[in-house]
């Protein structure tokens, strides 16, 4: 038996393929000289499909494939003349690498946008029936101008989209060194992820690195405690000791403290609360919650309730005498030795205005129980500040040892009288 050349079967194949191939309809009586052809400054490409639009569209995007394959060897080229200098070429490196891309990537360069359907020279379809299985199918066919002054004109405008794209992911990856603000980090993050698809050299790596060194950034925020004292923390963020801002609010929780306040104060952020309602057994405490794009961090801050013991509490009558000018003793406990300067007080009854008494700065230190005296200079109506009326008030005062103030409460408190 005789062997086939392997060519010779190969071209008796193609021809089956075409004989059992009838075309029912073109756009014009005689297929054009050009089509399947070469011509000087022109684009000549073909595409097929199942309807008419989807054979345009293939023939549309092999000639920008063509196109942008032109340019990669121009561009190659003229790298080439100056290898020595210019090896490490993003330009020569993207092109070359461009050529085995596909007509989908084509379409997502910007430089070849401007490359349409309706600026082709000429078109010729053929709508195509397979004898044996009766199904249908469209040959499309462009000639698309395209000049060395056309080829000249988009290398022009893909150098330049290529540097601004070089110059926003230098700017964004020296970014790293200078952010200030977590939603900097966030905004650089999105960014970059925007210029991977734009890149097919080394700077797609270049970005994907940056995302992730932004991301290990805000993992690595520590929310670190500037200012504590029992009812109010200071915070800041910090990545090292560069510290980071945020206009995004904190959640706080407690088990027992009720939240008064959260405000940012310039780069740190304030957290006042009330413990009256904590047990002094407890291990009481505020969690400071924060996220930042994928990171959460929390904080866990304690507060020791057992340092407002050191201050006072009055039990007993407060006493007001009338001999010489008006006297009064205040009788408190401290139930824990320690330092303290009473400040301020101001005693209240309800028909009448408030006494206040300014600057008192009178200390005391052991535990057990005391009597602050205070004098009142000014007249008071004996008719309507009398012993028959339960008063209110407050006692501000200050731990001398930490220098946090604190002020005791005065609800209902009885007083005696001379009068």
């Amino acid at each position: 038996m005789k062997k086939i050349p392997l060519i010779l079967l190969l071209f008796s194949i193609v021809a089956m393929g075409f004989a059992q191939e009838k075309v029912v309809d073109k756009s014009k009586r005689r297929a054009p000289k050009w089509v399947n052809g070469v011509q000087q400054n022109y684009i000549i490409a073909m595409g097929f499909g199942e309807s008419i639009q989807e054979a345009k569209n293939v023939a549309m995007d092999n000639v920008k494939s063509k196109i942008a394959s032109s340019v990669a060897v121009f561009v190659k080229t003229k790298s080439e003349t100056r290898s020595e200098q210019v090896n490490n070429n993003n330009t020569f490196k993207f092109f070359d690498s461009f050529q085995t891309s596909t007509s989908v990537e084509t379409a997502d360069l910007p430089f070849l946008k401007g490359i349409s359907i309706n600026r082709a020279s000429d078109f010729y379809w053929e709508k195509l029936k397979n004898k044996k299985t009766k199904k249908i199918h469209y040959n499309y066919h462009i000639k698309y101008a395209f000049t060395e002054y056309d080829m000249r004109k988009l290398i022009k405008e893909f150098e330049a989209i290529d540097k601004k794209l070089t110059d926003q992911l230098n700017e964004l990856l020296d970014a790293r060194n200078t952010v200030s603000s977590v939603e900097e980090i966030e905004a650089n993050i999105k960014k970059l992820q925007n210029l991977v698809p734009a890149f097919r050299d080394q700077r797609k790596m270049q970005a994907q690195e940056g995302i992730l060194e932004y991301k290990k950034m805000l993992k690595s925020i520590n929310l670190v405690i500037t200012e504590k004292e029992l009812g109010r923390v200071v915070y800041v963020l910090k990545i090292g000791n560069q510290v980071i801002t945020t206009s995004r609010k904190p959640k706080i929780k407690s088990d027992c403290a009720q939240i008064t306040n959260v405000q940012p104060q310039d780069d740190e952020w304030l957290v006042e609360y009330l413990w009256e309602n904590c047990y002094e057994d407890d291990e009481n405490s505020i969690s400071i919650s924060l996220k930042a794009g994928t990171a959460r961090f929390k904080r866990k801050v304690i507060f020791d309730i057992t340092k407002k013991m050191l201050g006072i509490f009055v039990k007993n009558d407060i006493n007001i005498t009338s001999d010489d000018g008006f006297e009064f003793t205040v009788p408190f406990t401290m139930e824990h030795a320690g330092n303290i300067t009473i400040d301020k007080v101001i005693l209240k009854w309800k028909k009448y205005p408030a006494l206040i008494f300014n600057n008192i700065g009178q200390s005391f230190s052991a535990k057990g129980d005391h009597d602050l005296k205070l004098t009142y200079s000014k007249s008071i109506n004996t008719d309507k500040c009398s012993s028959d009326e339960l008063i209110s008030g407050s006692i501000r005062y200050t731990m001398e040892d930490s220098g946090e103030s604190f002020t005791y409460k005065l609800f209902n408190q009885s007083v005696t009288t001379d009068w």
